[in-house]
């Protein structure tokens, strides 16, 4: 799909200029993109850098598809609720995108909304709004100099007009204006104005509209802009800016955690805020006109300034972090301005962030006096010219140069394009910044330059005294030295480099905690911490034991971690530990300063808990006590605290947290690391550097965390942000937020403006705090190839299989079926257990990401890897062989069990259906109830004719016979039963006691009682059916629903009746039919996915489910019937699955059955390895019918009456074909990709070369780790795993003597930062499934470990590709779908030509065997992609 040229032949009706004007936005060159969210994800792009236009399909979410229509528009964005698209033209219905039509074809098309002048025949004419009388302007600036309070306002515009005709939309508006008859309320008190309502200021400037709008905006920002409004954050005014209440938390003994909320103080906070003084006021009067009459509407605006700075103002963080007000200024300005003519800016145009990362230019910054770091020259090491250079930056930033923070508000103000904005600005003296100079462009070294450049003892005094002043306070310990936080892997690295370039400086490394002490933290120089010290349980428990507080548990990024570290540190803050005096009195009483502190804390939770009000019951109106909840999931076990003599802790300074440092270096802070990120956004130091090659900038969210460990504030949370707002203006995010939180998130959305202003001041940010230099490496020849290894049988097996079953899932691993969300369920869960070292931040996740994630790792591993999730479906045993015949019998089993389970549901639920059907067909109902009615039984005519196939148009003829046996002749259950009647789709004779082949009855659907209204008929059809001729007989009503009753509490009886309601099959349906009748079950836990209602209905008693009143019968009859058309959607798929398998199962065997050899288009039969199977649908075709298939391009199945979506799900006969031992045991065979990277290593790589495997998932990378230490290939094998012991891993391999072989995990940070120069081969294990910035940072990551300074070989980059799988496309896509052969041997070279050769088995065995839309929606779902621009 290009593009095509459009042109405007015709145009009937329209006046010349107009047709011009049409002309010229219709006819161009049209262009497809796919860089889209557009219904269909199609879009054609006429470019015009002015005023692109669009080709589209314009859908109407509230109509049918078929009044959906293609339109040329301007505006492509995705609309809110209240907004509607500028259209164009509109093509007619039936018409397809230009790439459809014939070319040269004419279509016509319609103009909608163009103005034209009116025909002098309908007499109209138009006049202007008379102008106002008097418009007059003050200026603000100088009436705010002696008036700066925010609880007075401004009169700031004057507008007189005359009311003679003007329309008041409010009469009460009016009538308050109005004098009473007899007064001259001008003459009596000529000061007198009527203040507007807040609620009425819109009506009242929608009267003064046509005057605002006409406001000259160069006038206007001229005289109504105020600046240097006085900002005191030690004196902020609450009253504008009310301080939102805290989170109180307890903390519990398990190390879970209960938050609560202070309720009285969340309520006063929003009183609060529905205080605070407006930024505007309008007040009004009548004046006499010349004729004495009231005709005269005065008005005047009154403006707030301070009043909106102070909102402003009010969005600084405080009390986030200990740093941030060391560094930021108390006090600042504020300034406001009013923008007349105001219309919101497109943010299409806004540049990502990292466009704004600018590198350090030549001469920016001279050195002073010697520019190479004198221990550097000491030693015979120097920089680059351009190391120096960054170093001379880094110096630089550890200079006195402020940042400006601003925050921003404004209001929008209804019926005029008019624009309040307040800005506040304070200054933030935060030294640092982030180093983000390319992968291996040596950022330690630079960082051990300025080290050197900066240890000095001048230096450290300033730097102590500094800090010492900033606190306040002795209870820390100030030290001289740069403390260095690193990943485990690269701790040893650090130290080498530190001894090869500044050995004349002490450097302590810090592995344990037990290797932290004041003297030897004193005595340093440099100390060099591993990451994984601070996140150790060692380490938590150490400062648990210290701010005797219980050891929190949660690992992963949360505020409730962070609120943990915050309160160590201020306890720690708190105990006022004399460190200059460890001989003081008051070091004794620290363990009760301590004390104290909690025993307050837990008191004001204790009393914020009592005075917890619950919800309210909508049913009781009544209104509980609440208590607070734990978070879901499963508690630890309480541990046992740790004991320690709390003193001597603090005497010999055993925790990080009690020191202050002359600076903090976070070295790889692209990846999560909670401990981490919240010790160094705490820590106290002169000044504060983070070093990452790819540092996360994708939205404005990134930045601001970035912002934020510098103690840096870029910009406020925005709960409230417009959906169509591009990725990038996303800001940063509140996680876990409390009621009051979430309630005051529900305000006005960000305007575009807004969004814009902060988009700025992130790019502001990173051009003070942040630089970026491109490395090119000289002479390092680089050689990559894609390798493409096909599946194994059992592997494509085992793929397609899954891939199909999660297709019709929905793609909910969960919602499968077969009992493969138990097989698949196992392999995540052994993923995510294996998973080592952190992730990158905000890495590309999606709704379907377990579903792609598990489609990955089964398109690398070996079928034994899945061993554990096939013992669970039982598929096999512990001890037993897994076979490939094994695995396609069981199968072939688990389908026909699953279509069995399906049908039978199915035939219960369609008795139900006629039999409530017979209960509400006889009732008239009037209204609404009889139109559902109506429309429910026009469904259920529907199901019949699908059933009869009366139009000859239901789905496969084969279903449809299986099917209509089934449901009707219930061979496999009735045996005996003959239909007697013509019709016997008639629901008041379908029942079984009426003659009709219905079987199941009440009892099998609901639980008896006396009182429900059961005919003679069905109570002895009950009696036969439940009680039996063996069984007690009773002719006593009561009697016999008692008994009954008894048989269907009876265990043999809950299995059947789970069935018959269509529960899911559990490990205890017992349970789950518990679950049912209690009213508790979902959607989730019925197979067809519709809730049933647990209770027989009453007849003539009306509920109201969704807040409408409606018969409990009729209801429940809506419910079924819905549950039948899911269920026929379901058992077809069930049924198609079922075919394809059997088929499968004989290709496998190599059996000639008719089945798999028979062509279901021409009847032909053909040999087994020419046929072509659909796993979508189960139909086959020969290579002739499946050649005009594809050349015709339909995308239902070629197979007359099959309405499936077959196209791209048919697959060769040939990728099955029979291997040579059905018995052969799988267990210790490997998959096919590892096996070709074994031979790719043992035939390309030489003696005296290394090689660096990365694969994304923790079980490739384990697979590919056992198998290489079991092959006697000769090479040496090393693996990092994210612990403490990488780093002897790395240090060994990079030591060996041969071929050695180092496996990591490429989406963790365990790769990053390591040198590894020393290996020339690069594998990747299968491709990286995230978004595009993310793919982009870990490739870089990965390939920088090799392709940097110091590289003296030739590079060779492999990646190890899968075809006929989702991989392929994963990988096809971030190479520009340029891949369409398979190169030489398999492999091809990277990147690849736009003219690359075409291979005629393309698609075919390339993408796997899924329909394209499914396959395209998968990969789009992970990216940030904005329209096109």
């Amino acid at each position: 799909m290009t593009g095509f040229t459009q042109k405007l032949i015709e145009v009937n009706g329209l006046a010349p200029y107009l047709v011009n004007e049409i002309t010229n936005v219709i006819n161009g060159d049209y262009h497809f993109t796919d860089k889209c969210a557009t219904p269909l994800g199609l879009l054609f792009t006429k470019h015009n850098p002015l005023s692109p236009v669009y080709m589209m399909l314009q859908t109407n979410c509230n109509g049918a598809a078929e009044t959906d229509r293609w339109v040329l528009t301007k505006n492509p964005r995705k609309l809110e609720p209240d907004q509607v698209r500028n259209i164009i033209c509109v093509f007619p219905k039936g018409f397809k995108h230009q790439e459809g039509q014939p070319s040269g074809s004419i279509v016509s098309a319609v103009l909608p909304g163009v103005y034209t002048s009116l025909p002098s025949a309908l007499g109209i004419t138009v006049h202007e709004r008379d102008p106002a009388l008097h418009v007059g302007l003050k200026d603000l600036q100088e009436q705010a100099i002696m008036n700066i309070d925010c609880q007075s306002s401004i009169p700031s515009i004057m507008i007189k007009m005359d009311k003679t005709d003007m329309h008041f939309p409010v009469k009460s508006l009016l009538s308050q204006l109005t004098p009473p008859s007899g007064t001259n309320s001008m003459a009596a008190s000529p000061d007198i104005w009527f203040t507007i309502a807040q609620h009425e200021i819109k009506d009242a400037l929608a009267l003064a509209s046509s005057a605002i709008n006409k406001l000259p905006a160069s006038v206007c920002a001229g005289l109504l802009t105020v600046s240097d409004i006085v900002l005191d954050s030690g004196d902020a005014c609450y009253k504008c800016s009310p301080t939102a209440p805290k989170a109180l938390h307890h903390w519990d003994a398990d190390g879970s955690v209960v938050r609560i909320e202070n309720e009285a103080v969340a309520t006063q906070a929003e009183q609060a805020m529905l205080r605070r003084p407006a930024p505007l006021e309008i007040q009004a009067r009548l004046e006499p006109s010349e004729a004495n009459e009231y005709n005269v509407l005065s008005m005047r605006i009154l403006l707030n300034p301070a009043s909106l700075a102070h909102r402003a103002h009010g969005y600084f963080p405080v009390g986030k972090d200990i740093m941030s007000p060391m560094v930021r200024s108390p006090r600042g300005n504020g300034s406001f301005r009013v923008e007349t003519s105001y219309h919101e800016p497109s943010l299409k145009g806004l540049p990502p962030f990292k466009d704004s990362m600018v590198a350090v230019q030549a001469d920016s910054y001279p050195p002073q006096g010697v520019f190479q770091p004198p221990r550097f020259l000491q030693n015979g090491m120097i920089l680059r010219q351009d190391q120096v250079e960054a170093c001379q930056w880094m110096l630089h930033r550890e200079q006195d140069e402020p940042f400006t923070e601003r925050e921003f508000e404004e209001r929008i103000l209804p019926s005029v394009n008019v624009r309040l904005s307040a800005v506040a600005e304070l200054e933030n003296y935060a030294r640092g910044g982030v180093l983000a100079h390319d992968i291996g462009y040596g950022k330690t070294i630079v960082t051990l330059g300025l080290v050197d450049h900066t240890t000095t003892e001048s230096h450290a005094e300033f730097s102590i005294l500094e800090r010492s002043k900033w606190l306040g306070t002795t209870a820390f310990i100030h030290i001289k030295a740069t403390l260095v936080i690193v990943p485990p892997h690269i701790v040893s690295q650090w130290a080498k480099e530190a001894k090869r370039f500044v050995r004349q400086l002490r450097v302590l490394v810090l592995t344990k905690t037990t290797d932290i002490s004041r003297e030897s933290m004193e005595a340093a120089d440099i100390i060099i911490v591993s990451s994984t010290l601070m996140s150790s349980e060692k380490n938590i428990d150490k400062l648990a034991a210290i701010a005797q507080m219980p050891s929190i548990r949660q690992k992963k990024s949360n505020r409730d971690s962070q609120d943990w570290h915050y309160e160590v540190v201020e306890t720690i803050k708190h105990a006022a530990y004399d460190h200059s005096n460890p001989d003081n009195p008051n070091n004794a009483h620290v363990e009760a300063r301590i004390q104290g502190r909690r025993t307050i804390s837990n008191d004001w939770v204790r009393k914020a808990a009592a005075d917890i009000v619950g919800a309210s019951d909508r049913k009781t109106q009544q209104t509980a006590k609440a208590t607070p909840k734990k978070k879901k999931g499963k508690a630890a076990k309480p541990k046992t605290a740790v004991t320690i003599d709390v003193k001597e802790a603090f005497q010999n300074g055993e925790v990080l947290e009690m020191y202050t440092y002359c600076r903090v270096v976070f070295d790889e802070f692209s990846y999560e690391n909670t401990s981490v990120a919240t010790f160094f956004q705490n820590a106290v130091a002169s000044s504060k550097w983070i070093l990452s090659g790819t540092p996360p900038t994708i939205n404005l969210g990134q930045i601001c965390e970035t912002g934020a460990l510098l103690n840096v504030h870029v910009a406020r949370p925005t709960p409230s942000m417009p959906g169509f707002f591009p990725n990038v203006t996303i800001g940063p995010k509140v996680s876990e937020l409390t009621d009051a939180e979430t309630f005051r998130s529900y305000t006005e959305p960000l305007s575009a403006q807004l969004a814009a202003d902060r988009h700025d001041q992130g790019q502001r940010f990173l051009l003070h705090y942040l630089r970026k230099n491109k490395m090119e490496i000289p002479g390092v020849k680089l050689t990559e190839a894609a390798c493409f290894t096909p599946m194994n049988t059992q592997e494509a097996l085992l793929y397609n299989l899954v891939q199909q079953v999660l297709h019709d899932a929905k793609w909910d691993v969960d919602g499968m079926s077969c009992g493969l969300d138990t097989f698949l369920r196992t392999i995540l869960n052994e993923e995510m257990t294996q998973s080592a070292g952190s992730k990158v931040k905000a890495a590309g996740k999606s709704i379907w990401s377990d579903a792609v994630d598990a489609l990955v790792l089964l398109s690398s591993l070996s079928v034994s890897s899945g061993r554990k999730g096939f013992e669970g479906m039982g598929w096999t045993g512990p001890n037993a062989k897994l076979t490939l015949e094994r695995l396609g019998n069981k199968a072939s089993a688990a389908a026909g069990d699953h279509l069995a389970r399906c049908t039978r549901i199915l035939v219960s639920l369609f008795d139900k259906m006629m039999y409530l059907a017979n209960m509400v067909c006889n009732d008239a109902g009037t209204g609404s109830g009889k139109a559902k009615k109506d429309a429910y039984f026009g469904h259920m005519e529907e199901i019949f004719d699908f059933m009869r196939n009366t139009n000859g148009d239901s789905d496969d003829s084969a279903f449809i016979n299986y099917l209509h046996d089934a449901i009707v002749y219930r061979s496999s259950i009735r045996p005996d039963y003959i239909p007697t009647r013509e019709n016997y789709w008639d629901c008041n004779v379908w029942s079984e006691w009426m003659g009709g082949p219905g079987t199941y009855n009440s009892a099998n659907w609901w639980l008896l009682d006396s009182d429900h209204d059961l005919s003679d008929g069905e109570l002895d059809s009950l009696q036969n059916r439940w009680v039996g001729s063996g069984g007690d007989q009773s002719d006593d009503r009561e009697a016999l629903i008692d008994l009954i009753r008894q048989e269907q509490d009876s265990q043999d009886k809950c299995e059947e009746m789970a069935l018959t309601i269509g529960l899911k099959s559990t490990g205890d349906m017992a349970a789950q039919l518990q679950k049912h009748f209690d009213g508790k079950a979902t959607k989730d836990d019925y197979e067809f996915g519709i809730q049933i209602p647990a209770h027989r209905p009453q007849k003539g008693k009306t509920i109201k489910p969704r807040g409408q009143a409606i018969d409990e019968t009729l209801n429940s009859l809506i419910l079924v019937v819905q549950s039948v058309q899911a269920g026929i959607k379901i058992t077809t798929e069930a049924w198609r699955r079922c075919i394809f398998l059997m088929k499968l199962n004989h290709v496998l065997h190599g059996s000639q059955s008719p089945l798999s050899t028979t062509c279901n288009v021409c009847d032909g039969v053909t040999a087994d390895s020419d046929m072509f199977h659909s796993i979508a649908c189960g139909h086959s075709l020969c290579k002739d019918c499946f050649g005009a298939f594809t050349e015709a391009g339909g995308q239902m199945c070629p197979m007359q009456s099959c309405k499936a979506f077959s196209r791209g799900s048919f697959i060769p006969s040939e990728i099955f074909a029979t291997p040579a031992n059905l018995q052969h045991d799988l267990s210790a065979v490997p998959s096919a990709k590892v096996s070709d990277m074994e031979n790719l290593m043992f035939n390309n790589v030489l003696d005296d070369e290394k090689v660096l495997i990365f694969a994304a998932y923790a079980g490739i990378k384990r697979e590919v780790y056992d198998h290489l230490i079991r092959s006697d290939n000769g090479f040496s094998v090393y693996m990092t795993d994210g612990g403490d012991e990488d780093s002897n891993q790395i240090e060994a391999f990079k030591a060996h003597h041969g071929k050695a072989v180092l496996v990591q995990s490429l989406m963790s940070s365990e790769s990053a930062g390591t040198n590894l120069t020393e290996a020339n081969h690069l594998m990747f294990a299968g491709v990286l499934y995230t978004d595009l910035d993310s793919y982009d940072m870990y490739m870089k990551q990965a390939k920088g470990r090799i392709i940097r300074y110091g590289q003296k070989r030739p590079v060779f980059v492999y990646h190890f590709i899968t075809p006929a799988t989702l991989e392929f496309d994963i990988f096809n896509k971030r190479h520009g779908n340029r891949i369409r052969h398979f190169g030489e041997e398999g492999r091809i070279a990277i990147p690849v030509t736009e003219d690359g050769e075409k291979d005629p088995r393309f698609p075919l065995y390339f993408r796997p065997y899924l329909e394209t839309a499914s396959a395209d929606k998968l990969l789009r779902s992970v990216e940030f992609e904005e329209y096109e621009k």
